[in-house]
């Protein structure tokens, strides 16, 4: 190679080490990662975010997907195994408390005052948290003992004699067992205990008419008929159906039959209004029975009505 060549290429050298890419690069260790020894550009740092950004998206689809299976796809009912170990706590827990009800009679009457609706186990544990709080054993027991112990029992007494036999038959038909906890209702629940009581009234009314459907000839006294069973499975209800004394069934009757109220009477029993009026009176009524039992409406606290009763006309 003469000198002139040899001076053109160092020539080339030079300008070619004027650009990175032409530069030497180095040897690749087979011991190290390549993401560990990978120059850091612009380009990296964009698809390091990327792959991070899938991740935790990954991650939170998979723990969507979980949520979804424990909620709708996997719970003790359908796991034998986890209902077995969830059976076994509750036992266990339940011999436990037995235990200690055994040797301790007062916590017996705790729990019954616990197992109690709100509206009477709330004011009830004020009061004997406020008991507990005086330090005074022996009082407290004998507050358990000799005053709240009365008021559960006649609370009792008072329930017993508000569920009627007919009452409790009526709680028996799919949608109606509202009823036996009719005190504890909202106004709300109320609200829709009342439309399932209308509907049950307009199917009984359907069976009983299901002969005069067919007939072209139907007399006031088969109306009447009909009418008197819907007003029996109202009066099941410890509920007085409208115009029944006019209508109902008299040996000495001396006027003659107004069978111009049976279309009004039987319209007022198959109105949800009608039913909700009726039985939130009665919810009233009963609850404050069932508050004058556990001696929460006194003379001097409250005379004659409860405060709760009170606050909700206000």
């Amino acid at each position: 190679m003469s000198h002139a060549d040899m001076n053109n290429c160092s020539g080339f050298n030079k300008v070619a080490a004027a650009f990175s890419w032409n530069s030497p690069k180095k040897a690749i260790n087979p011991y190290l990662d390549p993401a560990e020894v990978a120059p850091v550009s612009a380009l990296s740092n964009l698809i390091t975010l990327y792959a991070t950004d899938n991740e935790q998206e990954q991650l939170r689809r998979e723990a969507l997907s979980d949520q979804v299976w424990e909620r709708y796809f996997f719970n003790e009912s359908r796991d034998p195994v986890q209902r077995e170990m969830e059976q076994d706590k509750l036992i266990s827990r339940a011999k436990m408390a037995h235990e200690q009800q055994r040797f301790n009679p007062d916590m017996v009457i705790l729990a019954d005052v616990n197992a109690q609706p709100s509206h009477i186990s709330k004011p009830l544990m004020q009061r004997i948290e406020y008991f507990s709080s005086l330090g005074r054993p022996k009082a407290y027991s004998r507050y358990l003992r000799e005053t709240i112990k009365p008021c559960l029992e006649r609370l009792e007494h008072v329930r017993d004699s508000q569920l009627s036999a007919s009452f409790r038959f009526m709680a028996s038909h799919e949608g109606l067992d509202g009823l036996l906890i009719l005190p504890e209702m909202s106004q709300d629940q109320v609200k829709r205990l009342s439309t399932l009581v209308a509907a049950h009234m307009s199917m009984c009314l359907d069976a009983a008419c299901g002969d005069l459907y067919a007939s072209d000839d139907v007399k006031p006294e088969e109306i009447r008929k009909t009418w008197e069973k819907v007003a029996a499975e109202t009066l099941r209800l410890d509920v007085i159906p409208p115009a029944f004394e006019q209508l109902r069934r008299k040996r000495n009757r001396r006027k003659p039959v107004p069978y111009e109220l049976i279309p009004g009477s039987l319209a007022r029993m198959l109105c949800a209004d009608w039913w909700y009026r009726k039985l939130w009176k009665m919810r009233c009524e009963w609850r404050e029975e069932q508050l004058r039992a556990v001696c929460l409406v006194s003379k001097k606290a409250s005379p004659y009505v409860s405060y709760e009763a009170v606050m909700h006309k206000r």
